[in-house]
């Protein structure tokens, strides 16, 4: 906190010849900000000669008193500095006073003494008890003779600036502050003169103060103390000065520049790779994370744009970064001249490398105004004319040459055969473009290329296509514009070497565009597939196209004559046809290859761990590749880590637990980690991967003696004549064991079991032989159990049961035999009415297999078959995920677009895998299938096509998760039937742990595998960066970083929570990242010239992550009020209004939620109502409405009983 005054403007004419001392306070205030980061109470008051201002001894003692009174009970070690510069003289009492702009210097009014304005901060220490307040005494003050002398003319002599400073530095030596912590850092100058220097534009004090502040007086560490400050501003003035009684010299004023801007460096660093992270999670990702992605790399690009003004030395390192992140950001246009000669001197041999690799890929133009001005002011430019053989294309032609006759150095014009074949030899093919090789043999470095066609386009099958035509509408490998497509650009990009830009003045366009090659910029003249642009005679449609890049339109669609031409050509043809339509011009440059170089080449985004843990983000990547080689030596443990999983996932113990085994030793090396931002917490997060792994490898060893139960349950033979009997359901059971037997007789040291049981078996005794077998297993980690069930199933009300044989449906309560407690007089399915004891709920199966490794198979149709009140549709056959479509399915469709759903977990224990099928089950089908049988024909194998399907992965599925097998089951041959699929074969549980594996970290495999480790490892590396800088400087810049990566974090989590169905979320991301973005911050410090509309971006960045972080907490109704809340020129930044309307739609799609619970409070309130039995049946239908409303998946861990 601090106090700083700077008087230049004085009423007396005499006084008032100080020309810097506002400048200097402005300055000093300016200056503490950076390395102290300025509490919001800090006071800055000057008395400026340019604007005329004043500052009285009123207004001082006013002042004095409201800010001491910040000291307060509970704000204990409290760091205050209080900077005085102006005037001060000598009392008649030879006490040292400070003289404001209304100073009387010859009645010797309106001054205040020094002892008084000390008396101010003792009195309130004393008053309110506090201890460790600290202050430390700037003063400023000039040798003020010449005023005292004014007052009393018998002091006028060569000695009064003497006398002035031996009794000052007297009474600063012997001033006693009783519990304050208190240095004095005085200015003694001898004479007028030597106070302030014209040449250092400040006073001489001022000068050495703000230099030391700067970086000049920190220690080795980069910290600022009261006694560093003293002895480097002592050493400038070349003076002894005083020290005062119990000088505090270990008070810390703050944290110099340079350290700030080193900080900032390693932030920045560590921000961007933590998105380069995040973008690695699987595809596709949400919009939210896109989003949250483009935040963090501005957060990185501010935090480097910060060290240059910081860190003089590690400027150019910054500059370097920033580029690659700006050019992911799609923010660069200019990498060549953003660095200096002298700059580059700074950088090591590589990263000078790195900073011409991105000077050669950054000519990228976002418009075409950028791009044509660019080609127009480069010598270099070239330009290559190709047009095809029409003889109507004179009057384009003209045109094109002499626009480039006025825009590039050099051009080339050809004709193409428009009729040649395509297959031709590598010297014909090369004849084709031989100008493009004549422009580069004659460039004496990397020149801009502009290659134009223009003429006629069609869409040909290439020679080596089966297909006979091709579809316009759509984009095929199979084809290729001719006489000029895509392999003719990519031959040019061959032969030029380097990226280039092409202009297509042809029909068609839109064939390039969904093949744009790397490195080449497009500005087609038809968009769209079946776009036409129209030349010869009429010449218009080229015309407009080559006026528009003439003319360097940012948007050649919207250019007037472009517009023009369109709508005649539409009152002349429609505007759309079945052939094609008019085309509509696109400027689209390349713009990823300077992004992928930039990520490419930015080692800390894969290893940002290891930078963070040896101290070395602000070392160069040579520098810090050397660094992590010591500390980790060859072996990449992340890479041992993933590799291992592999194993694990192919079921080869031994290669997996060599590989944990190599992770473990490594991290548990990396125990004692050097003195660095981060360093102490990312030791404490690889200390847990560590356990992690450690866990696993204990779990993969222990596999050596594991124990597999397959239990099977086969249902054909039904008593009650509404149920169907099953002929097939034995031999599909005997496939699934011979299937399993043989899988587990692969592995080795594995003790196989299969358990049938009796077809006759109730509800209670296939769940009691499970609990059994969940007994005999439940300290066995290594044992897994599978169930596999063939025979009938049902859905009532969302849930699931399988069907035993003694299963006696009817139409009423009284045929099944009366009422069942709990159930309301039977299980009703539509107008039947089913025994509940007859009947096994999936939940209960997953409750009695709890704490063991479990996946069960359910062989049966769910679906209710009741159609038209019709009881005897009992009857129909079961088993067919492959229900024939009712019409043809659109071409658009694939055969997997609804073959598999992953619902999620919901409340189902762990360890546990289920799989069934949504949908009808048959048999046999009336079209050709790959397992099916036809009507009338012989079964091929297992009657059920969801026992063909588990049967024949077991063939083909090599390795992966339980969420790989599902995908690879369901678009096997077995479940595909014509174009598309209704049945959709459905996964619940733990699907992320490999398939059909057990032990403990089981569930950790995928979690290793897919990279999910490496990535929430490295985001934690940058979160432990950004906390310590935080602390270390507490800006709001750092604040925001903070909170952003723990909001990736939380991001990284939900992801793979949202695929396993889980909902766990580290608990300490949320509360810091709440606690870094808390709603109802301290308004902003005094703010600098020009501070506001960065401030504003600040701001912006905090609405967005608030929003975000309540939308990831579920709370889309607070995301939207803190939209809301902000001020107008924040909302209208950053996508903010978007942001705004998607929430608000989130928060309505939320209202059956809303009303669920609603409906439930007033359940509770009825359950004491006389007439509540009437009330609950009309609320249980509208919870039941409202379900249905919401369609969320059945999850089978809802208990019933």
């Amino acid at each position: 906190m601090s106090f700083i005054v700077g008087v230049e403007n004085y009423d007396n004419a005499e006084l008032n010849r100080l020309v810097y001392a506002s400048d200097d306070a402005q300055k000093v205030h300016d200056q503490l900000a950076i390395v102290s980061n300025l509490d919001s109470n800090s006071r800055l008051f000057v008395a400026d000669d340019t604007t005329g201002s004043k500052f009285t001894d009123d207004d001082l003692r006013r002042e004095l008193i409201l800010f001491s009174r910040q000291i307060k009970r509970d704000r204990n070690n409290l760091n205050i500095v209080v900077y005085l510069g102006g005037h001060g003289t000598l009392s008649p009492g030879k006490k040292l006073w400070y003289l404001p702009s209304n100073y009387d210097p010859v009645n010797q009014l309106n001054f205040v003494p020094f002892s008084e304005i000390l008396e101010y901060f003792t009195d309130q220490v004393a008053t309110t008890g506090v201890y460790g307040t600290k202050i430390t005494f700037l003063v400023n003050i000039c040798g003020a003779g010449n005023a005292e002398s004014l007052a009393n003319p018998a002091l006028r002599s060569q000695n009064v600036d003497n006398e002035l400073i031996s009794v000052s530095q007297q009474i600063y030596r012997e001033l006693e502050f009783g519990r304050l912590s208190l240095a004095i850092v005085p200015a003694t100058p001898r004479d007028r003169n030597a106070f302030e220097d014209e040449a250092l534009k400040s006073s001489r004090f001022a000068h050495y103060l703000l230099e030391g502040m700067k970086g000049r007086a920190a220690g080795a560490d980069g910290v600022l103390t009261a006694n560093s400050l003293f002895g480097y501003i002592e050493k400038g003035l070349k003076e002894e000065l005083p020290k005062n009684t119990g000088f505090a010299g270990n008070v810390q004023l703050g944290v110099t520049r340079g350290l700030e801007g080193r900080a900032s460096l390693e932030l920045g660093t560590a921000l961007f790779a933590a998105a380069e992270n995040l973008r690695a999670m699987a595809a596709p990702l949400p919009p939210d994370v896109l989003d949250h992605i483009a935040l963090m790399q501005d957060l990185a690009s501010l935090q480097l744009a910060r060290v240059e003004t910081r860190n003089t030395d590690l400027g150019p390192r910054s500059k370097l970064r920033k580029i690659k992140v700006d050019a992911t950001r799609g923010a660069v246009t200019d990498v060549g001249g953003s660095m200096t000669d002298g700059e580059g001197q700074l950088l090591d041999a590589a990263e000078l490398k790195e900073l011409g690799a991105l000077s050669e890929t950054a000519k990228t133009f976002n418009t075409l105004r950028q791009f044509r001005d660019s080609l127009k002011s480069n010598p270099g430019s070239k330009a290559l004319l190709l047009v095809d053989d029409t003889p109507d294309r004179g009057q384009e032609v003209a045109v094109w040459k002499r626009i480039l006759a006025n825009l590039v150095r050099e051009f080339e014009f050809q004709t193409l055969d428009a009729a040649a074949p395509r297959d031709l030899a590598w010297v014909e093919v090369l004849q084709r473009v031989r100008k493009a090789d004549d422009l580069r043999r004659r460039s004496a470095g990397p020149s801009p290329l502009l290659v134009i066609y223009v003429g006629r386009s069609d869409l040909r099958p290439l020679e080596t296509s089966p297909i006979a035509t091709c579809n316009r509408l759509e984009r095929s490998p199979e084809c290729d514009l001719i006489p000029f497509g895509i392999r003719d650009l990519q031959l040019v990009q061959q032969v030029w070497g380097a990226p280039f830009t092409f202009i297509h003045d042809a029909p068609f366009g839109g064939h390039l565009l969904e093949d744009q090659p790397a490195q080449v910029s497009l500005l087609v003249g038809a968009r769209e597939f079946n776009g036409m642009t129209f030349g010869g005679s009429r010449g218009s449609s080229s015309l407009a196209l080559a006026t528009a890049f003439e003319e360097g339109a940012e948007d050649p669609a919207t250019h007037p004559l472009v517009q023009k031409t369109r709508a005649s050509f539409v009152d002349t043809f429609g505007s759309t046809g079945n052939d094609f339509v008019v085309g509509t011009p696109l400027w689209k440059p390349h713009g990823t290859l300077l992004m992928d170089i930039a990520a490419n080449q930015f080692g800390a985004a894969s290893q940002l761990v290891f930078q963070a843990a040896s101290g070395c983000l602000a070392k160069s990547d040579t520098d810090c590749g050397a660094a992590i080689k010591t500390l980790i030596g060859e072996q990449n443990p992340l890479n041992e880590l993933e590799e291992a999983s592999k194993h694990d996932l192919r079921s080869e113990s031994g290669e997996a637990a060599n590989g944990y085994h190599k992770a473990e030793q490594v991290f548990t090396a990396l125990q004692q980690l050097p003195d660095a931002y981060g360093a102490a917490a990312t030791g404490a997060e690889v200390s847990k991967l560590t356990g992690l792994i450690a866990k696993r490898l204990m779990g993969v060893r222990s596999k050596l003696g594991r124990h597999v139960t397959l239990v099977t349950l086969s249902i054909g033979d039904y008593r009650s004549p509404l149920i169907a009997d099953l002929n097939n359901t034995a031999d599909d059971i005997e496939a699934y064991q011979e299937a399993f037997a043989e899988f587990f007789g692969r592995i080795e040291n594995i003790e196989f079991e299969h358990i049938a049981l009796p077809e006759d078996s109730s509800a209670d005794a296939i769940l009691q032989r499970l609990s059994t077998l969940r007994e005999a297993s439940k300290d066995r980690p290594a044992d897994l159990i599978v169930f596999v069930y063939s025979g009938r199933g049902i859905e009532i009300g969302g849930r699931r049961f399988l069907v035993t044989t003694q299963a006696e449906p009817g139409e009423t309560e009284d045929q099944i035999g009366g009422s069942f407690a709990g159930f309301a007089g039977g299980l009703r399915q539509q107008n039947v009415v089913w025994q509940p004891t007859t009947l096994v709920d999936l939940a209960d199966i997953a409750e009695a297999m709890r704490d063991v490794w479990f996946f069960g198979i359910y062989d049966a149709q769910f679906a209710a078959p009741i159609r038209d009140g019709a009881i005897d549709s009992l009857l129909q056959k079961h088993v067919d995920s492959v229900r024939l479509p009712t019409s043809p399915a659109p071409t658009t469709i694939t055969a997997q677009s609804n073959t598999f759903l992953f619902a999620p977990r919901g409340n189902i224990p762990a360890r546990q895998v289920h799989l069934w099928l949504e949908g009808k089950l048959v048999q046999s089908s009336s079209a050709p299938n790959g397992c099916l049988a036809q009507i009338g024909e012989p079964l091929k194998g297992p009657a059920s096509p969801l026992a063909a399907a588990v049967v024949s992965s077991f063939e083909t599925f090599k390795q992966g998760t339980y969420r790989d097998w599902v995908k690879n089951v369901a678009q096997g041959s077995c479940l595909r039937k014509g174009d598309a699929i209704d049945g959709v074969l459905t996964a619940q549980g733990d699907l992320d742990v490999p398939f059909l594996a057990s032990g403990d970290g089981a569930d950790l495999v995928s979690y290793f595998q897919d990279g999910s480790a490496r990535r929430e490892l490295n985001i934690s590396a940058a979160a432990a960066v950004a906390n310590d800088v935080l602390e270390t400087f507490p800006t709001e810049l750092n604040r925001l970083s903070v909170g952003a990566l723990m909001i990736a974090l939380m991001q990284q989590s939900k992801q793979r929570n949202d695929l396993s169905g889980q909902t766990a979320m580290s608990a300490d991301w949320s509360a810091t990242a709440k606690k870094v973005l808390e709603r109802d911050m301290d308004p902003p410090g005094p703010l600098s010239p020009g501070a506001d509309a960065e401030n504003a971006e600040l701001e912006a960045m905090r609405v967005e992550l608030i929003s975000r972080f309540d939308m990831l907490n579920g709370e889309p109704d607070r995301a939207r009020d803190t939209l809301l809340s902000a001020s107008p020129d924040v909302l209208s930044r950053r996508k903010l209004p978007q942001r705004l309307a998607e929430i608000a739609g989130e928060a309505l799609r939320r209202q059956p939620t809303e009303i669920l619970g609603q409906a439930n409070a007033k359940i509770a309130k009825l359950l004491e109502s006389p007439s509540r039995q009437a009330a609950l049946t009309s609320l249980a239908a509208q919870i039941d409405a409202e379900r249905r409303l919401r369609g969320e998946p059945y999850r089978i861990g809802v208990p019933t009983r």
